[in-house]
């Protein structure tokens, strides 16, 4: 975390070992509830400088900042190649059909520019030759 993630500015809601489960929670006849409380939920509040390492198949949110501050972290993700990440594409039909259709906010994840790409390592680029801008 870049700053400090606070019950105020909107510190990411968590459901421990929803990843766990069978169902998704972003597939409408799964039976979660978006807006419900869930009595496993958990607010992840922390000081600046810490880490949170999760799976990101954990159902997860980040609320409202109702504080004047900016919130800030930085967002590293791996996946393996055969994951469908087409809804963090800011460019996918599937990103639009789930989050802008809706009028849903998300975090674009844009591809990596094929420029910065050829300047990774072999082992790195291994991992990420599959989120290269095309």
């Amino acid at each position: 975390m870049v700053s400090s993630f606070t019950e105020e500015n909107g510190g990411t809601w968590v459901v421990p070992g929803s990843h766990r489960r069978r169902t998704n929670s972003t597939d409408k006849h799964s039976g979660w509830e978006p807006y419900a409380v869930y009595p496993d939920e958990k607010r992840i509040t922390c000081a600046a400088g810490s880490l949170l390492l999760m799976d990101s198949r954990t159902w997860h949110c980040s609320p409202a900042n109702h504080s004047n501050d900016v919130r800030v972290c930085v967002d590293l993700r791996y996946a393996p190649w055969w994951l469908n990440l087409e809804a963090i594409d800011p460019k996918s039909e599937l990103r639009r059909q789930w989050v802008e259709e809706p009028g849903l906010q998300e975090n674009n994840q844009p591809r990596i520019p094929c420029e910065a790409y050829e300047r990774l390592s072999e082992k790195a680029k291994l991992l990420l030759r599959r989120w290269v801008q095309g």
